[in-house]
Order: structure tokens, then sequence, then C-alpha cells
């Protein structure tokens, strides 16, 4: 259960981030830019395999020549690995299975490694519960990357990497989530290694499909290991795990992480635009598709 330092915590991170946002769409509007234009994006829209979806644009650039969606970043440092999206391991599939049909063991994979019903599960898919590891396991509800049946892991690692499927994820995760929307077509981060958070005198932008095209072309899904036990799964500078240590459903959703830092390092041939609000938002649209 969420304590109220954590709840707190997050509500204020929400506030700040906003806040943010606010302070570039003022700076380029007060610029009076000809045919240039930043307003706020909708925030919950029409969903895809749900009735609606959070949407993964922050702030809406419109001008003569187009209208674009921009996904804003404001972490503690470049290195500060945040989250890109979390989501319900039902509408993750759901979406997927629109594009491929999800493989039953590829679901048995996700009951097992994200957890929820880790008792129940282990016993459908013949895993010995007793034989888990308290803490990292059972205490957590789910069962690491070892502990699931090989051929699971196998199925999962099949399908996600598959290329449809591998570029279905990073367009759920990077650029439109589950929304009927076309999505985010640029993301801008704060560079807060430099002077702190929030400072729209640093910033770093790059065009979404340039950052998807290159992970795809040079990554496969692969698991990850730390003081030799796996909980995450890596996809060039995107991890994937499960969400947190709780009881509610939301704790065991699949969550997507990545750093500035990481994108930077792994996929150094996309082109990203490096310097103040005004050197970097308007001119967004020239970076090469």
């Amino acid at each position: 259960m969420a304590t109220q330092q954590k709840i707190q915590s997050g509500a204020d991170g929400r506030a700040e981030g906003f806040a943010f946002e606010q302070t570039l769409k003022d700076i380029v509007n007060e610029a009076s830019y000809e045919d240039l234009i930043v307003v706020d994006a909708k925030q919950i829209v029409k969903g895809s395999i749900a009735s609606t979806a959070t949407n993964k644009n922050d702030l809406i650039m419109e001008s003569a020549k187009g209208s674009y969606g921009i996904s804003v970043k404001n972490p503690k440092t470049t290195s500060t690995t945040i989250q890109m999206q979390i989501i319900y391991k039902e509408k993750l599939l759901a979406q997927l299975n629109t594009v491929k049909p999800v493989p039953q063991d590829v679901s048995d994979f996700f009951d097992l490694f994200f957890g929820g019903n880790l008792e129940e599960d282990c016993a459908r898919l013949g895993v010995d519960y007793d034989a888990l590891e308290y803490d990292s396991e059972r205490r957590r509800n789910r069962a690491l990357w070892d502990s699931v049946p090989a051929k699971l892991r196998k199925a999962f690692l099949d399908y996600f990497n598959d290329e449809e499927i591998k570029r279905e994820v990073l367009e759920v995760v990077l650029k439109r989530g589950v929304t009927a929307l076309g999505g985010s077509d640029f993301m801008v981060w704060c560079d807060s290694s430099v002077d702190g958070k929030s400072n729209p005198e640093n910033l770093v932008g790059f065009r979404i499909d340039s950052l998807i095209d290159d992970i795809c072309k040079k990554y496969s899904w692969k698991p990850n290991y730390h003081n030799g036990m796996c909980s995450a799964v890596y996809l060039g500078p995107i991890n994937l795990q499960m969400k947190g240590s709780g009881k509610g459903k939301s704790y065991h959703s699949p969550q997507f992480r990545m750093s500035l830092s990481n994108a930077c390092r792994l996929c150094p041939s996309v082109k990203m635009y490096k310097g103040s609000t005004l050197g970097i938002v308007p001119y967004l649209p020239a970076l090469p598709k």
C-alpha cells in the first residue's frame, strides 16, 4: 500500500511537471512567432481498446505547416530512468493481439513475471511456489525470470522480438499509448544534469519515430541480471519490469522505463536538438524523418 509520503511525492512530481510544461508553452507563445502557437493537449482521449485512454501528448504545437504533438520529460537527472508507460497487462496484450495473435504461453509468462495471483498461477503452470525465493518473489507476489518455465520465457522472447510486435510495443510505450490517436511526434526532455530540473534553457528534443526506427534496427529484447537475479528485460534503452511491490492490480502492471542518457548513448545516430526552449521547440519539425 502506498504511504502518504509516496502519494504526496507523486502529486508534487505531477504538479512540477505541469508547471514545466506551462513554462515551455509560455516562452514559445510570448515570442509571438508568426503562425505558431503551443497549446495544452487533452489528457483523456478516445482509446483503441477501451472507451478512453491517456494521451501521450503533453503539448500541441500548431502552425501553418501542421499540428505536432510533444511529449515532455523532466527527470531529476539525465541518467534518471523514468516511467515511459505503465499499462495493465491485459490491455497491453489486447493491443498487441490486434497486430498478431498473442500465444497462450506469452500470456502465461505475463501472469508469472508480473504476478498478482502468483500462488494460483504457479499451481496452474507447474511452478513450485514454495521453492520461490521469499523476499524478491513470494513477498512481491511475482516470479523472477529464471523461475519462469523455459518454454514461457522463449515464447515471450520469440513474440516480443517479432519485428511487428517490437515496433508496436515501442509505439505504445513512446508514441501513442493505447489511444486511437496517431501519437506524439516529438519528445522534449529537460537536460537536468546541467542546471537542475524544470530549466527551460537546457533541453534535448528529438523525433520519436527516429528513436523507434533506431531501436528496432539495432536491438532485441533480452533479460538483464543484477546481483544474479533478473526482474527486468531490456530493449536497448527501454527496460520493462513490474511496477511495484504492493498488492493492488496496478502494482503488477508492466512498467516501461528509459533515461535520456541511455537514449543518447545507445542510439547516437538519432538526430537531437540541444539548447534553450526557443532554440529547439519551434524548429522540431525541421528534424529529419
